[in-house]
């Protein structure tokens, strides 16, 4: 199978891997440090779940730069009779050597979804120059680090119109053709670090994260996602409590915040509209803020639904190494909880104050 690289491409798209895992490892070391206050909001989770955010500034190659990011959680707990220490050791298995190709599965409406990942670029261990790797290339997250210094995956999540609001997403087989939403992910073992202690009753069974390179694969009318970021890294961190539950964490931080929203020939008809109302208006109404919050809100309220997604189709997983859904993140105290906002205007006013 021919790589998904061409040879004349490997020297640029290995240039900006470095470059991302150059400005992805400053915001995991802000992240780490810095620690930002976080909302928890209604990103429309239908199960168990919170989701948290935030919006700030941060110190970026030196210079002063928005951020955002998003903190989600999901609790599943241990079966009647189950074996925690078994448990926990299968999934530290799985992760570290499956996780990257069992992420994908047929939707109920007959079309693919999940993430799917497949190998693009390596750089070997004790090796100076990047190569193109076939995409059936068995690489686990246990390679990297071992084998690889680095690992650049290619991601197409192939549900991601799924993820937006009913009246949008039953057009998922339509518009799918139209956005394929994918990015190369940067696995480096910098993203393998936790940046915070376990929560309390709870120890770490695994930990893995990557950044995202700045390089397009697939031109899109979206503007801002995988490959259109200048900076964003995540991270996914798996506990095992006392008691036997599984917590599974995901944080997202990405920087700048929204630029653009389309891109239509270097045209953005969202921010356009809204920096005309706003010189229509003499600059008197706050709508430039007002809209920028707004959307910066929904996108990561996206982010979250994507990826609740992902673990509902991981479910069945869980489920044969003994873990079953029914527990609230909240029972254990891990995030700083705040009441969660029941509409949209309510979360966007609380996150605005916490703006600069």
């Amino acid at each position: 199978m021919a790589p998904l690289v061409a040879e004349k491409d490997v020297a640029a798209i290995a240039a900006a891997v470095d470059l991302g895992i150059f400005r992805g490892s400053q915001l995991l070391n802000w992240w780490t440090a810095s620690r930002p206050d976080l909302v928890q909001f209604n990103a429309g989770l239908t199960n168990d779940g919170t989701s948290q955010c935030f919006f700030t500034t941060m110190e970026l190659e030196g210079k002063q730069s928005s951020v955002m990011g998003c903190l989600q959680a999901a609790v599943y707990h241990l079966r009647t009779g189950g074996n925690a220490a078994q448990a926990g050791a299968a999934l530290r298995d799985w992760l570290g050597k499956h996780f990257l190709q069992q992420t994908t599965w047929k939707s109920a409406n007959g079309l693919p979804g999940g993430f799917l990942y497949r190998p693009a670029m390596v750089r070997d261990v004790g090796v100076d120059a990047a190569r193109a790797v076939e995409p059936d290339a068995p690489i686990g997250i246990f390679d990297i680090g071992t084998r690889y210094q680095w690992a650049a995956m290619r991601l197409d999540v192939l549900d991601y119109m799924k993820a937006f609001p009913p009246r949008i997403a039953r057009y998922d087989r339509f518009l799918r053709r139209f956005n394929n939403e994918a990015g190369y992910m940067i696995f480096h073992p910098a993203f393998f670090v936790p940046p915070t202690d376990p929560p309390a009753g709870f120890r770490e069974v695994f930990c893995f994260g990557y950044a995202v390179a700045p390089w397009m694969i697939v031109p899109t009318f979206v503007a801002f996602g995988a490959g259109r970021f200048y900076s964003a890294m995540k991270q996914y961190r798996f506990f095992v409590h006392d008691n036997g539950a599984l917590k599974i964490e995901i944080a997202f931080i990405v920087a700048p915040r929204t630029q653009k929203i389309m891109n239509f020939g270097g045209w953005d008809p969202v921010y356009s509209t809204v920096r005309l109302l706003d010189r229509l208006t003499l600059g008197r109404t706050g709508i430039v803020r007002g809209a920028h919050d707004g959307i910066d809100h929904y996108a990561m309220g996206h982010h979250v639904r994507v990826h609740q997604n992902l673990l509902d189709g991981l479910l069945h997983l869980l489920e044969e190494m003994g873990w079953e859904r029914g527990l609230a993140p909240a029972k254990f105290g891990a995030m700083r909880e705040t009441p969660p906002s029941n509409t949209r205007e309510t979360a966007v006013e609380e996150i605005s104050k916490r703006l600069p």
